[in-house]
């Protein structure tokens, strides 16, 4: 896993409490780096896990919100650092459906050995999208937040659904009319 996902998961965790939470984290949990990331590395995804378990634990929040809440700040983050992924979409559709087909292609142009989970998308009518969500990573509760943040971002009210398979998580997401 990219490492700005373990650096930016310390400045959300920072922005949401203080630097002692972090501090905590990185003296409570064991990791294989020993609690040094930078953002062009590459990490075990299970070290991330662990930060996110023990962060639940110490926060009295379920995993799925912990996950959540950071998929939301990353989206922040997307949109800061990667503006022309936002701004060639004229609305959350246009976006998410944009995700596997030109974004992760992008990102795969700058960071080739970086592991992206897959998104298929299937435009059920103008203001419902079927995206499904498939990695080995089993995050579907930070695509979710992903995916309500970016709702916020293009300004448009709507819901997100998800059901959870073995294989794949399916998001039906339904703009308000």
């Amino acid at each position: 896993m990219k490492g700005v996902v373990f650096t930016e998961f310390f400045e959300w965790v920072e922005s949401e409490n203080d630097y002692e939470w972090v501090d905590r984290l990185l003296l409570e949990v064991p990791s294989q780096s020993g609690g040094a990331y930078t953002a062009v590395g590459n990490y075990p995804h299970e070290e991330l896990v662990q930060y996110v378990v023990q962060y639940s634990r110490a926060s009295r929040q379920p995993v799925e919100d912990v996950l959540k809440g950071f998929g939301a700040h990353m989206l922040g983050v997307f949109a800061r650092f990667y503006p022309q992924f936002f701004d060639r979409c004229a609305d959350v559709m246009e976006f998410l459906e944009s995700v596997d087909d030109y974004i992760h292609i992008e990102v795969m142009k700058l960071y080739p050995d970086a592991q992206l989970p897959g998104f298929e998308t299937t435009r059920l009518s103008e203001s419902e999208l079927e995206m499904v969500y498939r990695s080995e990573r089993g995050m579907a509760p930070l695509a979710c937040g992903l995916i309500e943040e970016a709702l916020r971002h293009y300004d448009q009210a709507g819901a997100v659904e998800s059901q959870a398979f073995e294989d794949r998580t399916v998001f039906r997401i339904r703009l308000n009319s």
